[in-house]
């Protein structure tokens, strides 16, 4: 409490035995549910850096509405949403995809995670997408939120190379022959 007698926002105690809350039910922080909700957020704040990097408007724009979305994904495995999370989701990052991968030269080899600030930091978005994927498939069935957590990867891994081209960082590549 502060000196008003007011609660203060940013800490409540309620986590300090080892057990966090859901709107549902206490959860012990390692459940595979506390692990996707920690995951996603990890996520987001990493896309809010990556954001700060970019200086391509039409990246920062998409990064902007992955995080929104992540918000009502969590909000929806959390029990705070009651509609679905639309498909309709999943088929936008598929167009995103696409049109960015005809704006970057194909590959037909594993690329190094090397490059641009933005790149490079665009390309750990894509693997704790991933990492946020397997938590959320061990705690929820629906599949508009799979599929999009699955795209989300794809996505982040073309502006990845995407970004590294439109700064001049010629991608490495590693065969595996």
């Amino acid at each position: 409490m502060n000196r008003k007698g007011e609660r203060k926002l940013y800490y409540t105690g309620n986590g300090d035995s080892g057990f966090s809350y859901t709107l549902k039910q206490r959860l012990s922080k390692d459940s595979d549910l506390i692990e996707a909700i920690g995951d996603i957020d990890e996520l987001q704040a990493f896309l809010g850096y990556a954001w700060s990097k970019t200086k391509e408007k039409d990246v920062k724009d998409i990064i902007e509405q992955v995080i929104y979305n992540l918000y009502l994904i969590n909000a929806k495995i959390a029990g705070f949403e009651k509609k679905d999370f639309s498909e309709e989701e999943t088929k936008i990052l598929e167009k995103l995809i696409d049109s960015y991968a005809g704006k970057i030269k194909p590959i037909k080899k594993f690329v190094y995670p090397l490059g641009t600030e933005s790149a490079v930091l665009l390309n750990v978005c894509r693997t704790l997408a991933r990492k946020a994927e397997r938590h959320v498939v061990k705690i929820n069935g629906e599949k508009s939120i799979l599929s999009y957590m699955n795209r989300l990867s794809s996505l982040l891994y073309v502006l990845y190379r995407y970004e590294n081209e439109k700064n001049g960082f010629k991608d490495e590549t590693f065969d595996v022959k």
